[in-house]
Order: C-alpha cells, then structure tokens, then sequence
C-alpha cells in the first residue's frame, strides 16, 4: 500500500555509498502542515569504493577488447590488456618514445609528417618541476592549447628512465594501474583523463595507493579540459542525475590529488618569439595566426575543421571540388559530434555511423539535396586537414572512427546545438555495451530525456549492470512509478548479496535506499526497525561520518518524524546535518539532504515556527547554493505550504511560483516539475483566481494524460488534486464527482482510493449527509490507524479532519 497520493510529493534520494542512488517519493498533502513537503533534491551521494566495488556494478557488464596501439605500420602487437606498447611489444621507456602523435598529440600540417617541433611554453619549467616533485600531475587548458605536447616534453625532460603505462581504453585502466605497481619506476599517462571516469577502480582511493607506493616509483600525469573539468564541477549540480552527480563527485576527488598546471591557449609574446625562431615552417606559419586562434588550436586545424563542416551542412549537391564536403559528409560528422554528446565516447562502427547519419541527412532534406556518394563523404571526414587532425578521427579498432573534440566543445560554445535526436539515442543504446548504456543514461538525464534514460538503464540493468539498476530505479521515481523502483531495487540488493557479499559497503547502501522506499510505500511497521538496524550496522562498518552511515539516519529521521517521534527525529536530523557539514562540507548531497531534513522536522514538531523556519532555511541555502539551484523546489513549496495554512495565499502563490520557474528547468515528466505546476495552480485559486486556478490544473492533467496516459500514478495524483482543490474551493457536489470517478477508475486495492474515499466522506457531511459521511470517515481514520498506527502524521490528519467536522455539523463523536 502506498502512503500517501503522491500529487504534492518531490523527488529525493537518500544518501547512500559505493554508487547507490534512487528516487525516493516523499508524498505531502497541501491543505495540512502535517503532510509536509519532501526532501529536497536529496541526489543520492555515493563514494566510489576501489576497483572490487565497481567490478561489482559491471559484474555482467563485459568489456569491448580493442588493439592495444596505433594501427598501420609499425604498430604494436595487439594485446589483450590495451595498453599502448612499442613494435616489439613492451611498455616503453620513456627516453624511447619518439612519437608523441602516438601518446594524444594532435598531428601538424604536412609537408613534414608527425608532430610539430616542441616550443618551449612559458609554464614548461612549472610544469617539469610539479612532474619531479608530486605523485600526480595534471594539465589543464581548452581542446587544442597544447596540453598533451606540453605534458609529453615534460616527462621525456623528467624522468626519461621511467616506464610509460598508457591505457588506450576506458577498460584497460585497471590493468595500467597493476603494470604501474608492478614496474620499478612508472609513469601512468592519462590523456584526457576524463576518458577513464566511469573505469573499474577510478577512485581517489586507487591514486593515493600510487601515490604512497615505495619511493614513490609511480608518477601519474594527466591531461583535461578546461571545459571537462567545469562539467564535473559543483556548480549547477543539483540539476543532474544522482548517477551523474555520483560520477561528478568520484572524479572531483580524483582531481583534488592532483597538482594542477593550467595552459592557455593563447600564446604569449614570449612564447610568439621562440615559435618564430623555429625551424620548422609549420610552426612560424601557425605563429602568424596568433592573434586569433592559439598556435596548438592552428596546428591541430580546428578552426578550419570547424567551418569545414558547418559548410558542409548548408551545401546542397556535391561539391566540383573534392576537397569540400558536401550534406551527406556534413551529416556524418554531425551523428559522430552528436554520438559524443549522448555520453557514447568510444569509437562507432563504420556501419552504426552510417545508419545513424541518414537521420541527420533526412533532417537536411534527403535526396532533394542531392547527397554525394557515402564513399566520397567518409572519405572526406576521415581527411586530415594539411595532414593534421580530421573531423572524425579513427578509433583503436578497424573501421571505427571518433569525432574530433573541438568540434563538440565548440559547437558548445556557440550556442547554436540543437537537442540530440532521439532516433541517435535510440540508435547508440541499441549499439551499446551496459557501462556504454549507464554512461548515455546519464548523459540523458542530464538533457531532461528520462525516457531515454530509462531505455538505456534498463538494458544495463537487463546485463545485471548494478548501476542500471540504481539509475533505472531513480528514474521510475522521478517519473511516479515507486512500486516498480521497489521492486527493483529488492531485486538488486538480492543480486548483489549473491554476487559479491563480502562488498559490504554497496550492499548496505542498497539496502539503505531499500528501507527508505519500505517507509514511502506505505510499510511503516517494517521501516522504522529496518532503519534503526541500518543505522547500527553502518556505523560499525563504515564509521559515524560516513555518507552510507548519514543517509540511513535521514531515513530513520524521516520514518521516526512521520510516525510522531517528533524528539528522537529532530535529534537525529541536527546530528546528520551536523556531521555531514563537518566531514563532507556544505555542498556534499548528503549535508544538502541533512540541512532540509533537520529544517523540515524542526517543522513538523513546532508548526507555529514554521513560516519563519523555512524563510530562514531558504535565507541559508541560498548563501549556500545559490540562487539558481534547484534543491530550492522544495524550499520554496514548502514555505508556500505553511503560508497557505496560515491563509496568507498570495505569498503562498509567489513562493509556488519561484518553485515553478526552477522547475521549468527539469524534463517534461519530472514530478518535481508537475507537482510544482499543481501547487501553483491551487495557490492561484485559493488567492482568489478561482478560474485561473482551475485552468492550470486542467491543463497539468490534460499534459499528464497526453505524456503518462489515462492510467499513471501521475496522472491519477493529479485528478487527485483537483478533486481536492475543488473541496477547498466549497464546491464539494463536483468535488465528489471527481473522487467517484477516481475511487472507480483505480485499480483494486490502489492506496489512493482510500483517499477518495475520505474526500466523499468529507463532502458527504459538507453537503448534509452527516450520518453517512461521518460513518465512512470514521472507517477512513480506523484504516489508516491500522496501516500507520494512531500518531502517523497522516493518521492524525484524517483524524484531525474528523474532529473539525463533527464540530461544524455538531455530528456525535
């Protein structure tokens, strides 16, 4: 049985540990402080546990195998563990290399192949001395600033004895670490370490091993982008998906090891000067070009590319010139930009990339266009510019091709991306392996698509991908389907015990996120002691501050503060809040979970202080966040709440609105952003625009029932709401009808019907039925007695109801 209608709830996650992260419903009635708002957007907050916990989550996964080095003459030996190797197989020293193409350097223009001669950067000695001094170096600078060249001479400068260990894939990153450990002297070579986030064992535990180990032998150095870094950043992360904000917080603590260098990449005067000198005309050539692009971004030919394929696009017919491109060309590369930003970062297959540009040529006009042969357009796209990079680069395998980085970042920049289709999204989860699927889930929900990320969860989760499952559960949440999230996530926790039970850590986070849904589906009883017995367990496994050990006492927090435990709630909720801000800092999920928490119960037990709690909680959280973060949904909502109690509807209405606004920023089928939408609506009416009220709820139903259907949870809330706005509004004969219609339309058994029941009961007595609505009601308040016991918060509610009721209509208690 359901707890509550769901039509005021908003979406939350309880902190959890080792990647776990649900949607959790928290349902609260508009008309009482005693059904209060949820949890704000309480992202499900997990610390990446090594290697063996996230071979848990991809325990089905399975792994693509790619050659383990450049392809064509003098390759390496394909070897199973991808590492990059020189022509007799070996990891090679690094006074050996003599390739920097090879190691992530983009090439030069011809006529002299390979990589250009190295000018020396002004930062290069800063550099040398971080890679001599710290375990872990990383370069930072946008797409084409020379990062990867620059970090190259450093280490050939540095340490030419050590051994270079070079994962080409996101798989092999494991196996690079062992040949690290293994090696006497090693340096692990991440170039564009934003590749590896999502890789078994991408913990910041696994970097301080390296960086611990005897004599400190291992040295890491990495590159990434400007523009990557600032997408693992906290800013605007309550926007994303509690998977993506998992990954986010992983690799932030990665980072955090590192001793950064950031490169620009504009070039200075300095820099111009040596650049002019060299003797490589390539260079004084891209010297020349200073003043608007960077001479690495002119080396690697990325304005060129760039304008190439916008070209490209807007051309009709093929082109006299062979060296232009025409639609069909402008198209491929288009699926192949996109491809990167649906969150697929490995090469496509040649034949996937040609399915997938027929879209985009279809979307240019298709054969009116008069497209050139398929041949002619790869051909074109797989070009390099001046023998440097091309649009689509080829990938470690046959016939695979990526598309060139700059292009996606700029595309970004230029405000001019239009959304990802969803035939390429459809096209990718069909291609992909489970971690592929999880990463274009997340990337997915990121773009307000959890349509498509519930398609790429749920085949994740089909291969036994742990992390499908805790994504699909948030999205099922997110989008109103609590029951099915429960029943995954039992099914999740049964499979985990049962593929890896020594990993404590992960198990216990799903069972925290277990317990939380136990008590929203209505099974309080089972909740509470399941919580307490969380709580005990955590704090002897992982410790008192740990965020698995916080999240099951917000949980406890909230079971105990619904059931009436008023006290012991409060105490527990300041604790967690307390601890969390101390040992996670202020914008860690779990001490924004614990924050509204303690808010809330503080709440719950004073209702006369209410109104002036949560304006001073959203005071706080503003200074804290900002004012553009989501999590302030909730805030907002559950200050209008409070207010609308008090009968100060039109302030109830302008917080319902700044609720709203926020939330314009979620998918279509986000709860936070229908259920913002239904409590602005009945503030509206409530203020004295009845008409208006009722437009906006009939039009937020219309929407449900042309997104979810006629038989949604949402869609049902919804018809729920209005009913009751009605009976707000004293219409209480057409607010009967509505709850008829309902109570008949639910399926046996449904919770909600309950519900509507007491809302005819209610109307019953309104309208002059006294006897028999009381009757009824008086059964309505004995049920949920049963069900959540007598001092439930919504057990008292319908009893309060009751009590007011008899009053009004004098009807024998």
């Amino acid at each position: 049985m359901r707890r509550r209608p769901i039509r005021w709830q908003v979406i939350a996650a309880v902190p959890a540990v080792a990647a776990l992260s649900a949607a959790v419903f928290v349902v609260a009635r508009a008309v009482r402080p005693e059904a209060e708002v949820s949890l704000a957007d309480l992202a499900a907050v997990a610390i990446a546990a090594g290697a063996t916990v996230a071979a848990v989550v991809a325990w089905a996964g399975g792994s693509r195998l790619r050659a383990s080095g450049p392809t064509g003459p003098g390759a390496a030996p394909v070897v199973q563990d991808q590492l990059y190797r020189d022509t007799h197989g070996r990891l090679p020293r690094v006074r050996d290399l003599d390739d920097p193409v090879a190691l992530g350097v983009h090439p030069a223009p011809r006529p002299t192949s390979g990589a250009p001669s190295f000018v020396r950067r002004d930062l290069s000695g800063e550099l040398e001395q971080a890679i001599a001094e710290a375990p872990f170096v990383l370069v930072v600078g946008d797409s084409t600033a020379g990062k990867t060249r620059a970090a190259y001479e450093a280490v050939r400068a540095v340490l030419p004895e050590h051994i270079l260990v070079y994962p080409q894939t996101r798989e092999s990153f494991p196996a690079a670490v062992t040949a690290a450990r293994r090696v006497r002297r090693a340096v692990l070579w991440l170039d564009d370490i934003e590749r590896y986030a999502s890789a078994a064992g991408f913990t910041a535990q696994t970097f301080r091993e390296l960086a611990t180990a005897d004599d400190r032998a291992v040295r890491v150095v990495g590159t990434i982008r400007a523009r990557e870094r600032a997408v693992f950043g906290v800013r605007g992360e309550d926007l994303l998906s509690p998977a993506s904000r998992r990954r986010n917080r992983t690799v932030r603590e990665v980072l955090a090891l590192a001793r950064e260098v950031e490169l620009d990449r504009r070039w200075s005067e300095a820099e111009l000067t040596r650049a002019a000198a060299s003797e490589d005309d390539r260079v004084t050539t891209a010297g020349q070009h200073a003043g608007r692009f960077g001479v690495a971004e002119y080396l690697a030919a990325g304005p060129q590319l760039y304008r190439d394929w916008r070209d490209a696009l807007a051309c009709a017919g093929t082109p006299d010139d062979t060296r232009a491109g025409g639609p069909r060309g402008g198209a491929l590369v288009a699926a192949a930009v996109d491809a990167r930003r649906a969150g697929f970062h490995a090469p496509l297959p040649a034949e996937l990339l040609r399915r997938l540009h027929e879209g985009y040529l279809s979307e240019l006009g298709g054969p009116a266009v008069r497209p050139e042969p398929w041949e002619r357009a790869l051909r074109w796209a797989t070009q390099p510019l001046h023998g440097t990079s091309s649009l689509i680069m080829p990938g470690d395998m046959p016939d695979t091709y990526l598309a060139f980085d700059y292009l996606a970042d700029t595309l970004a920049k230029s405000g001019r991306q239009a959304p990802v289709p969803t035939f390429t999204w459809e096209a990718l989860i069909d291609h992909g392996g489970p971690r592929d699927c999880v990463d274009i889930a997340t990337q997915a929900r990121e773009c307000a698509r959890d349509d498509i990320a519930e398609s790429a969860f749920r085949k994740a989760w089909a291969a036994g991908n742990l992390e499908g499952a805790r994504g699909l559960a948030s999205v099922l949440g997110i989008t109103g389907r609590p029951s099915e999230a429960i029943a995954l996530l039992a099914e999740a926790t049964t499979r985990a015990g049962i593929v890896a039970p020594a990993e404590e850590q992960a198990l216990l986070a799903l069972r925290v996120e277990l317990a939380w849904w136990t008590h929203e589906s209505g099974e309080a009883a089972k909740a509470v002691p399941l919580a307490r017995a969380l709580v005990a367990e955590c704090r002897t496994a992982l410790g008192q501050t740990a965020e698995t050990t916080l999240g099951a006492q917000i949980v406890l927090a909230r079971c105990l503060g619904f059931a009436g435990e008023a006290e012991e709630a409060c105490r527990l909720a300041h604790a967690a809040a307390k601890s969390a801000a101390t040992a996670l800092g202020p914008l860690n999920d779990c001490a924004v979970s614990a924050r509204f928490e303690q808010t809330l119960q503080e709440a719950w037990r004073d209702g006369t202080r209410a109104v002036s709690l949560w304006e001073r909680a959203i005071d706080e959280e503003l200074a804290i966040s900002g004012a553009g973060s989501v999590v302030l949904i909730d805030y907002y909502r559950a200050l209008a709440f409070h207010l609308a109690d008090e009968g100060r509807f039109q302030e109830a209405r302008a917080q319902a609105g700044r609720a709203v606004r926020l939330a314009e920023r979620l998918g279509r089928t986000n709860i936070r952003r229908v259920y913002s939408r239904l409590a602005l609506a009945r503030w509206t009416a409530l203020s004295g625009d009845r008409d208006e009220g009722l437009r906006m709820t009939g039009r937020l139903l219309d929407d449900c029932r042309r997104i979810h259907g006629v038989d949604h949870e949402l869609t049902w809330d919804v018809r729920e709401g209005l009913a009751d706005l009605l009976y707000a509004l004293d219409e209480y004969a057409e607010a009967r009808r509505h709850w008829e219609e309902l109570r008949a339309d639910l399926p046996a058994g449904h919770t909600l019907a309950l519900y509507c029941r007491g809302g005819v009961a209610k109307c019953r007595m309104k309208e002059g039925d006294v006897e028999r609505g009381d009757g009824e009601l008086a059964a309505v308040v004995a049920e949920f007695t049963r069900i959540n016991g007598p001092r439930d918060r919504n057990t008292t509610r319908w009893r309060d109801d009751l009590t007011r009721l008899r009053a009004e209509t004098s009807a024998p208690s």
